[in-house]
């Protein structure tokens, strides 16, 4: 493994201009030393996951577009149907209006 250069550290007055506790500081001084011991494996192996959620979240986007398009679909065919059954429904009273003058009048 070839050397890596260390990193700057900053002293906790620095890390107090941006982190307000105590706690945040001790947190973020751990978080950066588990940083520091990542190989380029790891890193490798970081940026494949990070590869594979990349192309999941593609997959589910596509499939999220093809459900939205088959809903605008539904809805043009909900919309003939409202207007099949309405013309259908202007018929059958026309049918009954004609019924009616048939016998009686």
């Amino acid at each position: 493994m070839a050397n890596r250069p260390q990193p700057t550290r900053l002293s906790r007055e620095q890390l107090k201009t941006f982190l307000p506790t105590p706690e945040l500081i001790r947190a973020f001084e751990k978080f950066i030393e588990q940083l520091a011991e990542l190989t380029p494996d790891d890193l490798d192996a970081i940026q494949a996951q990070a590869t594979g959620a990349e192309e999941t979240a593609s997959r589910a986007i596509t499939r999220i577009n093809a459900v939205t398009a088959m809903l605008a679909d539904l809805q043009t065919i909900v919309g003939q149907a409202r207007s099949q059954s309405s013309a259908i429904s202007d018929l059958r009273r026309e049918v009954a209006e004609l019924q009616i003058r048939v016998q009686g009048g």
